[in-house]
């Protein structure tokens, strides 16, 4: 069970980093002109909810052990 927990875990570590990266790869290959146009969602917004997930992930296996 331990190991299981740690491994969804890891799987949104992994999802984040790769977002970033993805991310980063696309802003790399857009012009100027479509940067402005393709900014949607700001960054800090975007990894709030990352974390934001990652918390509620967190306190339903964790939380419920006591």
């Amino acid at each position: 069970m331990k190991q299981k927990n740690n491994t969804i875990l890891e799987k949104m570590s992994r999802l984040e980093k790769d977002l970033q990266i993805l991310k980063l790869k696309v802003i790399l290959n857009l012009s100027k002109k479509e940067k402005k146009e393709f900014e949607v969602y700001k960054d800090k917004d975007i990894i709030s909810e990352v974390r934001k997930v990652r918390k509620k992930l967190w306190n339903g296996k964790y939380s419920k052990t006591i």
